[in-house]
């Protein structure tokens, strides 16, 4: 009787341990269902910069985001990734696939200029340097 409780609670510690794992959280920050690819972008980029202060230095923060496609049923996930120590954003357009598009050099200073824009993910391009072809990020 001894030993079957102490497997149980053996297992049932190691099961709380391994749902505490972050490899089972999710690596992105959800912000929601938008009517345009441009006003999630926008809003990925304000909330990249809102949380600017406390972004992670030697890894990407991540935010997911959905919008309608073309038929209004359908919508697309996309994500937008920032690294703070890097100066790097990047766009994955099929998540868990990792970057489509990339720019580097994108400074707190060009996520400030980009969130007063209406059109962020352009002003992104203009101020920093684009490390790939744009027709499916922009």
């Amino acid at each position: 009787m001894k030993f079957t409780i102490k497997i149980s609670l053996c297992l049932l510690i190691m099961l709380s341990i391994a749902c505490d794992s972050d490899l089972l959280k999710s690596s992105y920050k959800e912000l929601g269902t938008f009517d345009t690819k441009l006003e999630a972008q926008n809003k990925a980029i304000t909330h990249i910069l809102s949380q600017y202060g406390s972004l992670p230095q030697n890894e990407y923060y991540k935010v997911i985001y959905s919008f309608r496609d073309a038929d209004p049923g359908d919508f697309s996930r996309n994500s937008m990734w920032y690294h703070k120590a890097s100066n790097e954003l990047a766009i994955e357009v099929d998540i868990h696939s990792g970057m489509a598009c990339q720019w580097k050099q994108v400074s707190k200073t060009v996520l400030q200029q980009a969130a007063m824009s209406k059109k962020s993910l352009n002003k992104v391009d203009s101020l920093s340097r684009p490390n790939q072809e744009l027709g499916r990020c922009l």
